[in-house]
């Protein structure tokens, strides 16, 4: 043991000794462990946060993911459009809702005579209340007022509310320009909402349903759409179903569903 200590402290030295010497080489070895061990971390906490950490609504034993994927190649799950949902939502018998959310992103804002850079996320009308999300001012507009022609609506954040508004209570109806898009705010959200742990965007901006009717093959599939599955049904039951489901889409509307199929993931 003695001998293998005294072996091992050696090594050791001659290793500091090296590093001495190759003192660039000893800086690009010490940032690329800080940054494999900060990647480590945040993927930790990207998992723990989304994965491991049971999320706090209703039913969350119920929620699913439900993505395209490739036939070809079914190793990615793919994002999904509005009418992609619309099309699963209109044929299927195992899910009590299907809804879609975009990953948040950053765009330009501008709103009361001032701009500044905001997270963004664009939510389906009936996925906030599908997760019992409740608004602290204002509401969140019914599915069947979003759907009608011409809508237009935002809801923001409780803390980007106290932040850029000063908490004005009045904030109800000013109109808000972001990126492309401008629209009223109709609402702030509870404090603290943080939706499936993805971080706190400020503005919410909220879809109606896709057509069922088009084959929406010029749609940008950009949406993760999230299932509530029917009680008693186990996720294979809905992957079985919605197999199905697939394969009516593909003879029916084959220039947008040729080779796709429908993955479903806890």
């Amino acid at each position: 043991m003695t001998r293998w200590i005294d072996a091992s402290m050696q090594d050791i030295r001659y290793a500091v000794r090296g590093l001495r010497k190759s003192s660039g080489f000893t800086m690009v070895a010490v940032l690329t462990l800080a940054i494999g061990i900060g990647a480590t971390t945040g993927v930790f906490s990207v998992i723990n946060g989304v994965l491991l950490r049971p999320l706090p609504y209703p039913d969350a034993d119920r929620l699913i993911s439900v993505s395209n994927v490739d036939r070809k190649d079914p190793r990615w799950s793919q994002t999904v459009s509005s009418t992609d949902v619309a099309h699963w939502r209109a044929d299927n018998n195992v899910f009590e809702a299907l809804e879609f959310v975009s990953h948040p992103d950053f765009v330009a804002m501008s709103s009361a005579g001032s701009g500044e850079r905001v997270g963004v996320q664009h939510v389906s009308a009936r996925l906030l209340p599908l997760l019992g999300i409740k608004s602290f001012l204002g509401t969140i507009p019914a599915a069947d007022v979003v759907d009608k022609p011409g809508y237009s609506g935002t809801l923001i954040s409780y803390e980007f509310w106290k932040r850029h508004f000063a908490g004005d209570t009045n904030v109800l109806g000013q109109k808000m320009f972001v990126d492309t898009f401008s629209a009223p705010i109709v609402g702030v959200l509870e404090p603290g909402f943080d939706l499936f742990g993805w971080g706190t965007p400020e503005v919410y901006i909220v879809h109606g349903e896709g057509n069922p009717a088009i084959s929406g093959v010029d749609d940008v599939r950009w949406f993760t759409s999230i299932g509530k599955l029917k009680r008693g049904i186990s996720i294979q039951q809905a992957q079985a179903a919605m197999d199905v489901t697939a394969g009516h889409l593909t003879q029916a509307f084959p220039e947008a569903y040729k080779d796709l199929g429908v993955r479903l993931e806890p």
